[in-house]
């Protein structure tokens, strides 16, 4: 653990007795399950745009909302049900060439797939 998740169970004795009461303050305050939904919800409709197109900031926020979106996956969400909503929330975070290719990409696949 790190951060503010230490710092709750920080000074707690690490004995067998004890357990149950960290366990209960991690549930207490990270266990709601709809409260990290909106947490990642909210990540990825107010993603932030790139400013700067390096790779490592492309891949930064790619990962990140990749990551999220594989959470909500976890959490039992239907990903695909936030699609028409949130898919242009998280493009707006790149580049307007960046996402062009990428339609073309996926365009010319689904054509390619089509056609088999």
């Amino acid at each position: 653990m790190k951060g503010e998740p230490k710092m709750l169970v920080d000074g707690t004795a690490v004995i067998a007795s004890a357990y149950e009461d960290t366990k209960k303050i991690g549930h207490v305050r990270y266990g709601d399950k709809n409260r990290i939904i909106q947490a990642h919800l909210y990540y990825l409709e107010e993603v932030t745009p790139i400013r700067f197109a390096s790779a490592e900031a492309l891949n930064i926020t790619f990962v990140e909302c990749k990551r999220r979106v594989q959470a909500l996956r976890a959490l039992g969400e239907d990903v695909k049900a936030y699609g028409r909503v949130l898919t242009p929330k998280i493009l707006r975070a790149f580049p307007d060439d960046i996402c062009q290719r990428r339609i073309i990409q996926v365009k010319a696949v689904t054509l390619k797939e089509t056609s088999i």
